[in-house]
Parts: C-alpha cells; structure tokens; sequence
C-alpha cells in the first residue's frame, strides 16, 4: 500500500507541473474556443491555465498569460450573465497584475451593469490612466459613452431658502452629481427640508461620493454635506418615472437612512 500512496503523489506532481509550452497551447486553444463560442470548453482550457504551477514558467510570461487567462475567464462567465464570477476573475487577474487594463476596464463594465455608478467611474479612470480607453474587440469606448452622464465637476449654485426667502447661498458641490443644475437645485431644496427638520441651517458645501443607478428610472446619491460646524450624510433619489398625476417629470426624495 505504502509503494502505491508514493506513486499516486508523483502522479499529482506530474499532473499540475505543466511547461510554458503546455500553459501556451492550453492558453491559445482556449481563446480559439472562445472565439468559436464554445465557452465550456473555453474555460476548461483557461481554467488549466491558472492551475499550473507558478514555480514551473518564468515570472514574467507567468505574470502576463495567467492574468490575461484569468481576464478570459471572466469576460466567458460576463458573456454568459454571470457578472459576479466575471467580477471575481477579473479582480484575480488584478491580483497577478494590478496594471491588467482590460481587466479594470470591464470591472467598470460589470459595475454600470450593476448600477454601482461610483466604482465603475472609479475602475475606468484607472483604466485610462494607463492609457486604456477602447478594447479592440469593441467599436468605441462603450464603457465612458456610458459613464458619459455623469460627469465630475464643481459646481457653485447660488440657491434663495424656500424657507427664508430673504437668505441666499453659494452652496459648492464637488463630484458627479446626476443631472444639470435645475436637477441640482430641486435636490438642493429637498435636501434643505431634511435638514430644517433636523434643526441644522441650509449647507454651504456638498460632495456627491457616492451614485447608484437601482434601475433605469431611479438613481441614487450619497451626498456628504457641511455647514457652520456640522456635517451630515444625507441620500437623494431621482425616480424619473414618478406615480401617474406627480406634477414634476422627476420626483426627489432626501432621506437620512440609506435608500436601496
């Protein structure tokens, strides 16, 4: 029994010690699976791929092909609806080679998908500081053509109280806020509310951290706002679907709690 427990581990060894020349057909015979959109066998390929040795290939084909390898996996389980596992394998690809651009371009992808509108703006940038902004398998920039609507920038609104109408105020707002400045100011104006109740005078300052699309008709922000010696963090939602007889095209709602 002792002589065949040996020979079985040998066995195993042998098994996962694959040569670059082993890695390269796996990994070449998957992107023609790939391409031919047989995506099971695809992944089995890329899959043989990230399971060899790291010991056995060069540290720096290992670090190219088992991110590009992880990279394919994840757009495979992306093209087949499973955006999670496509997110995972793009971030493991990430964590073989943290400038795999085409890897921080599709997470942005992923995310827009997701409506987590914050983390797609902020993997696209990073995307595009290492001079990535188009995937050759595509027409164009898909993913800032979508990001396009929320655009960074500051702001500063002159804004009258509705509860004071004798009291006006520069409020600065930093961020990606949803919308031009009349959208902008309706919010302003419902965030004021939220803030009378609370006791607090209207704000002066504001940063959007944070936007989340919950479908196509809502959107959502974290707003971080300050004044004389307070801050509060307070979420506004825009449902540009409001219930029928809403005299407003879009209706806002300002909450304390954060809205999901």
């Amino acid at each position: 029994m002792k002589k065949i427990f040996v020979i079985f581990i040998l066995m195993c060894n042998v098994a996962f010690a694959a040569t670059t020349d082993d890695v390269e057909r796996s990994f070449q015979k998957g992107l023609q699976l790939g391409n031919q959109g047989k995506i099971e066998e695809a992944l089995q390929e890329f899959q043989k791929v990230v399971s060899a040795d790291q010991n056995n290939l060069p540290k720096d084909y290992y670090t190219q092909t088992i991110s590009e390898a992880y990279f394919n996996i994840g757009l495979l389980k992306s093209k087949k609806g499973d955006l999670r596992a496509g997110s995972e394998n793009y971030q493991k690809a990430l964590s073989v080679n943290p400038r795999h651009a085409r890897s921080l371009y599709y997470l942005a992808a992923n995310f827009i998908s997701d409506g987590e509108i914050a983390e797609a703006i902020d993997y696209y940038n990073k995307a595009k500081a290492l001079g990535f902004v188009k995937d050759y398998q595509q027409p164009s920039d898909f993913v800032g053509e979508q990001l396009s609507v929320f655009k960074e920038r500051n702001l500063s609104i002159d804004y009258r109280s509705s509860f004071d109408p004798d009291k006006s105020v520069k409020v600065n707002i930093e961020g990606n806020p949803i919308g031009g400045d009349q959208l902008i100011r309706d919010a302003i104006k419902g965030i004021e509310k939220v803030l009378k109740i609370s006791g607090l005078s209207l704000f002066s300052q504001a940063k959007v951290e944070y936007i989340r699309q919950r479908n196509k008709t809502i959107d959502i922000e974290k707003w971080n706002v300050k004044g004389d010696k307070w801050e509060k963090t307070l979420w506004v939602k825009y449902d540009s679907n409001p219930p029928a007889g809403f005299p407003y095209k879009i209706m806002i709602e300002v909450s304390e709690q954060e809205i999901n």
